[in-house]
């Protein structure tokens, strides 16, 4: 390729009168250069097939790996937890050994209750959670029914001291007694009104009555 560079501007009047220079030749009013024109950069080579295969290779044994990552963390969360067992209704001894062999601690609250002595009642967490071995369980122990105190029912009469004793929780049984008092009156009443016993317990009254019969009838709640 040829590039001209005018080395300064000449009107029609100024026609230079010498001969053209050659190519490759230097003047004063122009210099004339001929260049080769540059190769072409050289093709990239095709991608060869195995050079594909080993970046799909890779790609899978990583998809591979993170799987494996994922079921093994939570394989190995799961099988740290275990199922609350029920213990309700069991003595207390038993449900321990229960909650033991789950792989729990055992924290253990007596307190009354209206199950027998002894037998675990309650349990929390409730039965069938979820939790990590290790963790703790309450269970509650009954004490037996609560005591409580006997109100008084002498001096009133059958029915309204009856109804008393048996709003405060008791069963309550009667005979009917000779005595000075107005018939259907309570003259006697055990255990005596003030004591504490079970709620569940059972008092006696002796109710007055005519001299010329006699009944005994026993309620419960």
């Amino acid at each position: 390729m040829a590039r001209v560079r005018p080395s300064t501007r000449r009107t029609a009047g100024d026609a230079p009168t010498e001969p053209l220079a050659r190519a490759g030749s230097v003047t004063d009013e122009y210099e004339v250069e001929e260049r080769p024109v540059p190769p072409a950069p050289p093709e990239r080579p095709p991608r060869a097939w195995h050079d594909e295969l080993g970046w799909a290779l890779l790609g899978l044994l990583l998809l591979v790996a993170v799987g494996f990552a994922i079921w093994w963390f939570g394989f190995h969360r799961g099988a740290s937890k275990a199922t609350v067992p029920a213990v309700a209704g069991k003595p207390v001894a038993a449900a321990v050994n229960d909650l033991q062999d789950r792989g729990f601690k055992v924290h253990i609250v007596n307190q009354p209750h209206a199950e027998r002595r002894g037998i675990v009642f309650r349990e929390v967490p409730s039965a069938g959670s979820r939790l990590g071995k290790g963790s703790t369980v309450q269970v509650f122990s009954s004490t037996g029914p609560a005591a409580v105190t006997v109100p008084n029912a002498v001096g009133l009469t059958e029915a309204t001291g009856r109804d008393r004793l048996v709003r405060a929780g008791f069963t309550v049984t009667q005979s009917r007694v000779f005595s000075d008092q107005p018939p259907g009156k309570i003259v006697a009443q055990s255990p005596s009104a003030g004591s504490r016993v079970q709620k569940t317990g059972t008092v006696r009254i002796n109710v007055s009555k005519a001299p010329a019969s006699s009944s005994s009838r026993t309620w419960s709640e």
